[in-house]
């Protein structure tokens, strides 16, 4: 059993047993500066955990007070039995991208399309995006948000949803056994591409460093790269660093532009990035 598996049992066990919140969540609640969800349905995953891609996001962006209220909702037909719980779960997690990531009005969700355009330049991803997209087109949007939710691995560092991610520095090293499930899961398996989506990871890990020395190589400095647009000011930032855990090392990337609000619907300046994150990374054996 992973620390993922841990993680969920112990949780979702504190649901199903009658408790009204789940623990893990108040105690990080204090280490985010935005109200935290501890009555909806983490996030732990979403994709194929063997998935040869995998992207880390910071925790599932939504209000706290909607991710609560729909916990029902999103649990019908789980049962009370856990271990029926955490099957049908997980089926909802791994196909996740064929039944959600809509929005209201039935259209591509753009979080998920941004993704879709960020990993469009990553050859042999394993996601099936298509080397030339129409990001103008609707059912491309679509086809694009169901591909990259299906074949990539999508973890989030805190599985308890928030509107906002903002922590408070003095309590940066209660995300330490966070850090060390996302690891457990990264180095499950044999992965290709490790991609964090924000420049407050590198907050974390380096605070993680002091209690576990050595675990992330930033030796290679940030890279900040051409205006994504002419004439425009926003450029992309990146950092390529080593990840060395339990006699194992893998090579990531940080995308410290990848919440830029300015990139939220622009697929083509999004793809643009990717580009350039993409470049980077393979400068680095």
């Amino acid at each position: 059993m992973t620390l993922l598996d841990q993680q969920m049992k112990n949780d979702l066990q504190e649901r199903l047993s009658g408790k009204s919140t789940i623990s893990a969540a108040e105690n990080i609640a204090v280490a985010i500066k935005d109200d935290v969800s501890a009555k909806g349905l983490p996030s732990y995953f979403f994709g194929d955990r063997d998935a040869k891609t995998v992207v880390v996001n910071l925790n599932p962006g939504e209000a706290a007070e909607i991710c609560d209220k729909e916990w029902k909702c999103r649990t019908e037909g789980f049962g009370n039995s856990l271990d029926r719980f955490i099957e049908k779960y997980i089926e909802r997690q791994r196909t996740y991208g064929i039944i959600y990531g809509l929005t209201e009005n039935g259209k591509a969700d753009p979080f998920d399309v941004k993704q879709a355009a960020f990993l469009t330049p990553w050859e042999n991803s394993g996601i099936g995006l298509a080397s030339d997209p129409d990001w103008s087109s609707e059912q491309y949007r679509l086809e694009a948000k169901t591909e990259v939710i299906c074949n990539k691995l999508q973890l989030e560092l805190v599985p308890y949803a928030s509107a906002k991610f903002a922590i408070n520095k003095d309590k940066i090293a209660l995300f330490h056994p966070f850090v060390e499930i996302l690891l457990d899961e990264i180095f499950s398996k044999e992965r290709k591409y490790v991609v964090f989506a924000s420049s407050i990871f590198e907050d974390i890990f380096e605070d993680y460093n002091k209690a576990c020395p050595g675990t992330f190589d930033f030796s290679r400095s940030a890279v900040t790269g051409a205006p994504l647009k002419p004439g425009g000011k926003l450029r992309g930032k990146c950092r390529v660093i080593t990840i060395r855990f339990r006699g194992k090392s893998q090579k990531a990337l940080i995308a410290h532009t990848f919440p830029s609000q300015a990139l939220c619907r622009a697929f083509v300046l999004m793809q643009k990035y990717g580009q350039f994150c993409y470049s980077e990374y393979i400068k680095v054996n």
